[in-house]
């Protein structure tokens, strides 16, 4: 039996007949594929440029909003240049270990590690 999904992000068995236009009915496989791709420490993002395309998607959304997003390289200095600040760099790091499953030790958290994009993405293939 198919799972309902609805647009308010609950899961649950379909009645015999459906009569809200706001669900629709997802297969098992796709229910998984979602959920993965919320967060899952598993998930094979080995890819550097799926590492950095989501790290530039969440910079771009929490510190540049409004910013072209072809200004933004991953050689882009973020510290130095006041794209980061130690809060702004603190979200960062909540953000790297939530999404990609790591853990990012204190001595870690400095300029050499999250100077750009490039640097950052090399420090969590390092801990996968």
């Amino acid at each position: 039996m198919p799972i309902t999904f609805s647009t308010r992000g609950l899961f649950k068995r379909p009645a015999r007949r459906q009569h809200h236009s706001s669900q629709w009915l997802v297969q098992s496989s796709e229910i998984v594929n979602l959920i993965e791709g919320l967060h899952d420490p598993g998930l094979h993002m080995s890819d550097r440029s799926l590492i950095t395309r989501l790290l530039s998607d969440f910079i771009l959304g929490e510190f540049l909003p409004g910013e072209d997003p072809a200004n933004l390289s991953d050689q882009t200095q973020l510290i130095t240049s006041g794209i980061l600040d130690s809060l702004a760099t603190l979200r960062l790091i909540t953000f790297v270990e939530q999404k990609f499953g790591v853990r990012i030790a204190a001595h870690e958290a400095d300029e050499a590690n999250f100077e750009t994009i490039e640097s950052i993405s090399k420090l969590i293939e390092s801990k996968r």
